[in-house]
């Protein structure tokens, strides 16, 4: 059976490919240990001992299992930091393990011959034992450990390699292995019925490292020569870190990046022995949660957060020379339960009061996020922030788009959009800033209290038509943006409300449309929409009716020239080729009329009556085409008829013509073409080409003859009409090229409404894109075999591309394999 390795990856591994140097990046701080204590914060063990009184070494336990450490001592002061089990595990059944880290020892002197650091892996199990692999044993008196303490006796010797990785933007580079030999040890100890094995390297890593290198240890190899030495692994229960040292000064950094263990086992992710104690942190970045109420110290500049209970902190900070948006940031408060709906944040509420003396640019705030749309080309989050306390601060690339009154107060709302760009998908934050008009005077008075329910903030935000995400926290917050100071607050009150499921609110979410000429053409649930021309709106569902509105003015376009007062409102399908980069279905071997799929579009419409009429009023119903003549597409020499826009004309107010077709420059040339039939329809053809450059597109208009007639249905909105039709795409290309034009490729196609020299609106009822085989289209007995097994949910490889959605529904099910049958049945009789 194939294992999978399953493993832990340290968020510092993502950080490492953006930085060639290991040693540059910069480690993310987290809770500071003064005293004995030990513990698991989140997933990872953390041990702190030390026997000097005199001496207060600091441990910095910070995040993924990396930690920090600094010592000025005489006795003994050790700490630890790794993986501890939820329940032990026997040695055998974990398979490989293995360890990728990087660390950094610099020593400032030993205090007396006694003097030494050690570094290395200890693995405990549950009898008590513990198995050290000593990677660092460096002595004032140049004698190891075993020469200092008699009680160790060798027992063996290991032969062993390890890897030594650099680290590129692709993650990390091809090491260079190095042999390092071992000698095995046990400690014998007649007070104790613990087992104590050293597994000892011969030639000790010097501790004055700087080195960039990442390096991989194997334990398999020497947990196996303990075990041959005749020594029982047993239950594992921890696997850490451990740096050990006395008569010494010095600092030491243990950066982790994987831990890999094929079976891993379930991992203890909290466990404190006093839950309400303070615990300290220092700049970088920690977050966690304590006593029901999350924190999160967010900073690149000195400051640090303690974190009090149940819901409280202190702070202080130094960012007066920072230019950027944001500074440290401080929070607690509350994360929501995974799934919920927006509901459970605009039911929520909360009080608070902050004391704060600061010098400089500073905001306070209740701050709300909520995971928005992962889009195919960004995520998105959407922030919202209640701003009680501000000094000299206004939101960068901000635009004020409203005021509410709630709470009792005013707030000025303003709207930041902005964009992190990186080695992975760019983030897009919406944030909202509903700023307190006495935030001012707070922030210089130096006090805030605040009370605050968040539907009213919330119904802005959905007014704004918003995408209200999946709520994840709602914490009270300070930023220190550019100043100086300590804030503590005192008061915090977060209340949430009982699970409230999303109930598909998200994924309805995902397909909403409200676009303007502005936000468009954007991809929205595998379709492509748009909207063309100033003062125009589509705005809906893409699976429920679309309202489309516009206004008589437009915009002038810098190539067509003057104003045409024209508007379009397109839905196109994003169907994509796989033999192509481009979207659609290539024809670049006509005529290719047998056995392809044919794109077919249905739609219905109702159109209301227009206003503000001018003389070239227009509107047509139909479709839009863009084709592509892929045999000459990087033939430079023969430029023309490579594109074409093909508008397919089935209902208008005037025979359609230039003032429709998004033009009335007079270089554009006419050419009566002749007609196509298609789908019992019979179309005159024209083409426009633009006489004044032969790389613009040429326009091929459609113009049915007998017109679309009126659908009678229950449902027309008032002073509308209804308007459906059928269109075969693949049919009206292929019947192109038979009049000489070489449209072989579609790039995109849709439903369209092009309206000119007046005002109105429209419902799109529905726009539905289908993608049918030919109706000759050869199937075999072999084809009802693997559909049948698909739709019995069996494995089946249809990896060749054939489409068995024989009815266009786009759902492959019985009813298509029962016309597949019919198909065969019926080539059988002809031959």
């Amino acid at each position: 059976m194939n294992k999978q390795i399953k493993k832990i990856l340290s968020a510092m591994t993502a950080a490492a490919v953006c930085a060639v140097n290991v040693s540059s990046l910069a480690a993310n701080s987290g809770i500071i240990i003064d005293h004995d204590m030990s513990g698991v914060d989140k997933g990872y063990s953390f041990s702190y001992e030390n026997n000097d009184k005199n001496s207060t070494p600091v441990m910095d336990v910070m995040q993924d299992g990396c930690f920090e450490c600094s010592w000025n001592n005489e006795e003994n002061f050790t700490a630890e930091r790794g993986l501890k089990f939820a329940s032990p595990t026997e040695y055998s059944k974990l398979g490989k393990i293995s360890i990728r880290y990087w660390d950094q020892f610099e020593l400032n002197g030993y205090r007396s011959p006694d003097g030494y650091v050690r570094f290395g892996i200890q693995i405990h199990n549950s009898k008590g034992d513990t198995f050290t692999i000593m990677e660092t044993d460096d002595n004032e008196d140049i004698k190891d450990i075993t020469q200092k303490d008699s009680r160790y006796k060798k027992i063996s010797t290991l032969k062993s390699k390890e890897i030594f990785n650099d680290t590129s933007i692709f993650g990390p580079v091809e090491g260079t292995t190095v042999d390092a030999a071992y000698t095995i040890y046990s400690l014998e100890d007649e007070n104790t019925d613990t087992v104590s094995v050293l597994c000892r390297r011969d030639e000790s890593m010097i501790s004055q490292t700087n080195s960039d290198d990442i390096r991989r240890i194997e334990l398999n190899d020497k947990l196996d020569a303990i075990a041959d030495a005749g020594f029982d692994i047993g239950e594992i229960t921890e696997i850490n870190f451990v740096v050990d040292a006395a008569y010494s000064k010095g600092t030491g950094k243990v950066y982790i990046y994987e831990t890999a263990i094929e079976n891993m086992p379930e991992i203890i992710q909290n466990e404190w022995e006093d839950e309400e104690a303070p615990i300290l942190l220092k700049q970088y970045n920690d977050s966690g949660v304590r006593t029901g109420y999350y924190y999160q110290l967010n900073s690149s500049f000195d400051c640090e957060m303690e974190v009090l209970a149940p819901s409280l902190f202190k702070s202080k900070w130094y960012s007066l020379k920072n230019i950027n948006p944001w500074g440290p940031v401080f929070q607690r408060g509350k994360q929501f339960k995974q799934g919920q709906s927006y509901k459970a944040l605009e039911q929520s509420d909360a009080e608070y009061s902050m004391n704060i003396d600061a010098e400089g640019k500073y905001f306070a705030s209740l701050f709300a996020a909520m995971k928005g749309p992962e889009k195919p080309d960004n995520n998105t989050n959407i922030d919202m922030y209640i701003v009680d306390a501000c000094q000299d601060w206004l939101p960068s690339q901000n635009e004020q788009i409203g005021t509410i009154t709630a709470d009792g107060a005013t707030y000025d709302v303003y709207l930041s959009v902005t964009s992190i760009v990186g080695s992975f998908k760019p983030v897009v934050s919406r944030s909202y800033y509903f700023i307190n008009r006495n935030a001012e005077e707070n922030g210089k008075n130096g006090t805030v209290t605040a009370k605050h329910e968040l539907a009213p903030f919330i119904k802005f935000m959905k007014e704004n038509n918003e995408f209200m995400g999946t709520p994840l926290m709602l914490t009270v917050q300070l930023d220190g943006v550019a100043s100086e100071g300590s804030a503590e607050l005192v008061k915090n009150e977060i209340n949430l409300p009982e699970y409230i499921p999303d109930n598909g609110e998200y994924e309805k979410q995902l397909k909403k449309v409200n676009l303007d000429c502005f936000n468009s053409p954007v991809s929205i649930d595998n379709k492509w929409l748009e909207v063309v021309g100033a003062n125009a709106e589509m705005n809906g569902y893409t699976d429920e009716k679309l309202n489309c509105v516009w206004e008589l003015s437009s915009v002038s376009d810098d190539l067509l020239g003057p104003d045409t007062a024209h508007h379009r409102f397109s839905v196109s399908d994003l169907h994509y080729s796989p033999d192509s980069v481009f979207f659609g279905r290539d024809f670049s071997t006509p005529p290719a009329t047998v056995g392809i799929e044919h794109q077919i579009i249905d739609y219905s419409i109702d159109i209301g009556e227009l206003k503000d009429e001018t003389d070239n009023s227009n509107y047509v119903i139909g479709a839009l085409l863009n084709c592509e003549d892929t045999t000459s597409l990087f033939d430079w020499n023969n430029v023309s008829n490579r594109n074409y826009n093909v508008v397919i004309a089935d209902k208008y107010a005037k025979k359609p013509g230039e003032e429709v077709n998004i033009t009335n420059d007079p270089s554009y040339e006419l050419t009566d073409i002749g007609t196509i039939e298609t789908n019992g329809a019979v179309y005159n053809v024209e083409k426009y080409d633009y006489t004044a450059s032969s790389f613009l597109s040429s326009l091929i208009v459609l113009t049915r003859k007998e017109q679309l007639e009126a659908v009678t249905a229950d449902d027309v909105p008032e002073g509308h009409t209804r308007y459906e039709n059928t269109i075969d795409v693949t049919d009206i290309i292929i019947k192109l090229q038979e009049l000489g034009f070489k449209t072989y490729r579609i790039n995109s196609g849709g439903f369209s409404l092009d309206t000119l020299g007046n005002a109105g609106s429209a419902v799109i009822n529905h726009v539905d894109i289908r993608y049918v085989p030919d109706s000759e289209t050869v199937y075999t007995e072999y084809d009802i075999r693997d559909f049948s097994d698909y739709l019995l949910g069996k494995e089946v490889d249809l990896s060749d591309g054939r489409n068995f959605d024989l009815n266009g529904d786009g759902v492959w099910d019985t009813f298509d394999l029962n016309q597949m049958k019919k198909r065969v049945a019926a080539a059988k009789t002809k031959e």
